[in-house]
């Protein structure tokens, strides 16, 4: 299920994916790739459900992530979403192939990769080196 991301820059710290940036990536792959409105995401590895709220289509993304007061926003170039955390002060690019995504994290530095089947999401950030299981 894995497909190889490269970043383009670094520009934070190389480190793993701060939980909350995963979790937001992980709901906003699953609107685009579903195309539904979802409004919370289960992390598996907390056993709690976070809320976010928003819209998330073809052209842009603009989602509020409740977790951490945030909102996390942006647009579409093909298959491409160059989105910006605003909680972060970070950008995060994401791209879809089928139900699979991969992007890179630059406030964390790192590259990830996943995929969504059904209702359930897995996200391997290549920094860790963990796979990280959500569902909607």
């Amino acid at each position: 299920m894995q497909l190889k991301a490269r970043g383009g820059g670094r520009s934070g710290g190389e480190q793993p994916m701060k939980p909350h940036v995963r979790r937001v990536t992980a709901y906003i792959a699953a609107r685009l790739i579903l195309r539904e409105d979802f409004g919370s995401i289960y992390d598996l590895a907390t056993g709690q459900n976070y809320s976010v709220g928003g819209t998330a289509d073809d052209a842009t993304v603009d989602v509020y992530d409740y977790s951490c007061s945030c909102h996390i926003s942006g647009s579409n170039s093909g298959s491409k979403y160059s989105l910006f955390h605003f909680g972060e002060s970070a950008h995060i690019t994401l791209i879809l192939v089928s139900h699979k995504f991969k992007g890179f994290d630059f406030g964390s530095g790192s590259d990830f990769d996943g995929g969504v089947s059904g209702r359930a999401i897995q996200l391997y950030d290549s920094r860790d080196g963990q796979f990280n299981r959500f569902s909607v």
